[in-house]
């Protein structure tokens, strides 16, 4: 059974890197209302994305970055196109984030959960660009620091629907992952153009998902740079406890799906648990 384990973000604070700047996993309780949440990250300087999900009932993801703005908002587990409401993520700020009401982010007494990025080179890069329909269009990424490759894109059409697109370093560009989807990998060369990005640039086919006439796109997009603190690798499965995979660091969040076959796309992080017989889990 192989395996990709999407994304291993570093626990620690590197003497070179200062992490705590760019990324933060944040737990808050709702209370259906206005809320801010502090989590000492700095979304006026910078530009960010936070991916929020209720923990203690069922609701989609929300997520919120800087580039489209609050209110606006995407569901990962879903195809629906962008949302806008003041009842989700409205507000950006120098140490955190506003809430709104919606139970999706904010339901009186509800659990929660933010993980945020921030862009930084060799870390972490926000894009957006607007279809123009032509085989082989590019994209530019800045993920460039010197040390960094090229890690996993995740792409999403904003209007009128669509799946969330996903390259990784460990697929083939003919091949494509599906955030919204259990499926597994599959190939489409009208998604990359059969072309493997760079941490410079993105190549794109033709399908609608991905580069569509006069479409707004959004694309998140991590670098594999281990000495900062960001894994992008893979595996294959052994069906046996004690499958140790190496990342170089303290792992403090996990992104993790199944590409030889249909399965879940699983998130686990150190803030609600990671050690143990059982580790909480959510599905993206």
């Amino acid at each position: 059974m192989a395996n990709l384990l999407r994304r291993a973000i570093q626990q620690s604070v590197s003497d070179a890197f200062d992490f705590a700047k760019v990324f933060a996993t944040t737990l808050y309780t709702g209370n259906g209302t206005t809320q801010d949440i502090v989590s000492d990250l700095d979304f006026v300087a910078g530009e960010g994305l936070v991916w929020a999900k209720r923990r203690s009932g069922q609701a989609s993801h929300a997520l919120t970055d800087t580039k489209r703005g609050a209110p606006k908002y995407l569901n990962s587990d879903t195809t629906a196109s962008e949302g806008t409401s003041a009842n989700y993520l409205n507000l950006f700020s120098d140490d955190g984030f506003t809430m709104g009401a919606n139970t999706v982010v904010n339901g009186l007494g509800s659990a929660y959960v933010a993980w945020q990025f921030m862009e930084k080179q060799g870390f972490f890069d926000i894009v957006e660009y607007t279809g123009d329909g032509v085989v082989g269009r590019t994209v530019a990424l800045d993920l460039d620091d010197g040390s960094a490759v090229f890690g996993m894109s995740i792409v999403k059409r904003r209007e009128l629907g669509g799946i969330w697109v996903v390259q990784h370093k460990d697929i083939a560009a003919t091949n494509y992952m599906a955030l919204s989807s259990t499926q597994a990998s599959a190939v489409a060369s009208g998604a990359w153009n059969n072309v493997a990005a760079t941490f410079t640039t993105l190549t794109l086919g033709v399908a609608a998902a991905v580069n569509a006439v006069g479409s707004n796109y959004i694309s998140y997009n991590f670098a594999h740079n281990p000495a900062k603190g960001i894994f992008c690798g893979s595996y294959t499965g052994t069906g046996a406890a004690g499958n140790k995979i190496t990342t170089g660091f303290p792992v403090g969040w996990v992104l993790i799906k199944r590409t030889s076959g249909s399965a879940d796309w699983w998130m686990l992080d150190v803030k609600r648990g990671m050690t143990g017989a059982t580790q909480p889990y959510l599905r993206a």
